[in-house]
């Protein structure tokens, strides 16, 4: 639930940056924002917004006093604090999954008791009674509830444990990843593979200057490579006499080779 403040809102540059999950297992979950629904929100009354994901199962609201609807709607209507288009929900049988848009020098507080600052940003929370702590979000006082330095709250209603990723990153297909600024020293060699083991890859080669680099491969799970069971593969880049680059690829011990090797060339 969404409540915002009566307060002007600044143009801003809306990244993905605040993942919200409420399990009842404590293993991590990829949560790719291709898979996920855009969320649905619901006008409750003046600057409060709700979106429902999933069964809540027991729901402390109804445990709560109910809302001063009046005086709520003296304080008078307030615009949507971010951008809705971008915020996601996702619920798997184990976890329910919601993303929410920061800004660039958005500060999120609250969550709870915590030792160490009070400005969230940066962290992975998982909010859990716990009286000694000693992990982000275990206190013996755990508040699924944050303020945002653009004047708006959020509360996350679950029975079930709560952990929140504040602004820790982009993910890899957000759509605004294109604008992250990539910076390589001349002459770098980047292979790119989705996974570990006898496989495709694309070799990228930026720069003009030539380079030479040696990419390691094993089983991934024994010890054998102590024995001498890996693979280096020499992945060189070279100029021809018209200037122009070239890679090439070679093998020593071929028990982990790579399959097919594709070269891209990132500057022209």
């Amino acid at each position: 639930m969404v409540f915002k403040a009566k307060k002007r809102l600044s143009k801003s540059i809306f990244l993905i940056g605040l993942l919200i999950t409420c399990s009842s297992i404590g293993y991590a979950q990829n949560t790719l924002i291709s898979e996920m629904d855009k969320l649905k929100w619901e006008y409750v009354m003046p600057g409060i917004w709700k979106a429902t994901v999933g069964k809540i199962g027991l729901n402390a609201l109804d445990y709560s006093d109910p809302p001063k609807v009046e005086a709520i709607k003296e304080l008078g209507e307030s615009p949507f604090p971010f951008s809705k288009a971008e915020s996601y929900s996702q619920v798997t049988p184990y976890r329910a999954s919601i993303r929410l848009p920061l800004d660039e020098s958005e500060k999120i507080y609250g969550l709870g008791l915590e030792f160490d600052g009070i400005n969230r940003r940066g962290d992975v929370y998982t909010l859990k009674v716990d009286h000694y702590g000693g992990t982000k979000g275990y206190t013996h006082a755990p508040v699924p509830f944050y303020i945002s330095s653009k004047g708006y709250g959020v509360l996350i209603n679950s029975s079930q444990r709560v952990k929140i990723h504040v602004g820790v990153g982009n993910r890899k297909d957000s759509e605004r990843l294109e604008q992250i600024p990539l910076f390589v020293k001349d002459g770098s060699i980047i292979p790119m593979t989705a996974t570990i083991g006898k496989t495709d890859i694309e070799v990228r080669h930026y720069g003009t200057k030539e380079n030479t680099y040696h990419l390691y491969n094993d089983d991934g799970v024994s010890f054998n490579y102590e024995k001498g069971e890996y693979t280096l593969t020499e992945l060189k880049v070279e100029k021809k006499k018209d200037r122009k680059l070239t890679g090439s690829s070679k093998s020593f011990n071929n028990k982990f080779n790579y399959g097919t090797i594709t070269w891209r060339w990132m500057t022209r």
